[in-house]
């Protein structure tokens, strides 16, 4: 049954170019055990939760339990604004507002599409706490996110309502388009890092410079057209060779697992179409609450290392698990 399984056969393709990308490279091994170590246990928590959720019942109590903990993580968002003052980004727990942020926006990608009592409030008390984290990469997520809600819902809303939902979620689009595309990231180190990436990729095209080692070797792919760019950040640490995360997981995975990486990519997005293509047909409430929270998750991604995480992982293969489900029942039947 395990074997049996597409999450498994992605899960060991993943796992697969991740060992491949120790073949002839310079490898701090460090690091390397390190990521390694944290897939494979990634791997297992997912496998287990394949075969635990077996009913929507299973699934729907998950999901309910994750917009309870996020109504909870809201409250104390507030608190600490209280507490802080409002000078301040909130982070709570967190050692980053932008990782506190991801996490409310898993709850509210959950509760947009969930039948539940007083809905709009607490919807509004998720995105007050999210916007009072000013993560621009969750905000723009949040602003797909409802538009996705609109259109899912366009034949319930009514044109004026649907109109001023559409015009605030451009807005959010715009304040981060304005504030990071423009403002900040001509000279931010998120764009000096995507070359850095690309020169690392260059470096072993095939599979890549090894799984968790751009963070200890990124000084090595700094040439002197990346120099003249002026990225303050990275000419300081190329200097001294200082640690650094590439910022994005998609530029993570070019570097350090190459064409593998990519491949990998290519065919888990090839999968999905088809599993969402199933899903929609099945429970259309489940296909959007999905692709919100896939939708969300990327998002992130993009700008953010989320990949050692096992949330993202196990919204990856939501869909997958969602059709399981579906295809226990079936069988039964």
């Amino acid at each position: 049954k395990v074997l049996n399984n597409p999450i498994t056969f992605l899960l060991l393709f993943f796992l697969g170019s991740i060992f491949l990308s120790y073949i002839n490279n310079d490898i701090y091994l460090s690091n390397y055990i390190h990521y390694v170590r944290n897939f494979i246990f990634i791997s297992i928590i997912i496998l287990y939760m394949v075969f635990k959720i077996r009913s929507n019942n299973d699934l729907d109590e998950l999901f309910r339990f994750i917009v309870n903990i996020t109504l909870i993580l809201s409250i104390c968002v507030l608190l600490e604004l209280l507490i802080r003052g409002v000078n301040t980004r909130v982070f709570s727990v967190y050692p980053n507002p932008n990782y506190l942020a991801v996490s409310l926006m898993f709850g509210f990608s959950i509760l947009l599409f969930m039948d539940t009592k007083y809905k709009l409030l607490k919807v509004g008390l998720v995105l007050l706490a999210i916007f009072l984290t000013e993560s621009r990469a969750v905000e723009l997520g949040v602003a797909i996110l409802l538009l996705i809600y609109l259109f899912k819902n366009k034949e319930f809303i009514k044109p004026r309502f649907f109109i001023l939902g559409a015009i605030l979620a451009i807005i959010i689009a715009s304040i981060y388009i304005d504030k990071t595309l423009i403002t900040k990231d001509i000279r931010s180190v998120r764009i000096g890092l995507a070359h850095v990436s690309i020169n690392a990729f260059k470096e072993n095209m095939i599979n890549g410079i090894g799984y968790g080692q751009f963070r200890s070797k990124f000084h090595k792919y700094v040439d002197d057209e990346i120099i003249a760019l002026n990225y303050p950040l990275i000419n300081t640490r190329a200097v001294t060779k200082e640690e650094v995360m590439t910022h994005s997981d998609l530029w993570k995975i070019v570097a350090e697992l190459g064409l593998l990486g990519i491949w990998f990519l290519v065919f888990y997005f090839y999968k999905l179409y088809f599993e969402l293509k199933k899903l929609i047909l099945y429970n259309r409430d489940y296909f959007y609450t999905s692709i919100s929270l896939i939708i969300g998750s990327l998002t992130f991604s993009m700008v953010h290392n989320n990949i050692t995480s096992f949330v993202f992982w196990f919204i990856l293969f939501l869909p997958f698990i969602m059709n399981g489900i579906y295809n226990k029942e079936r069988s039964k039947i």
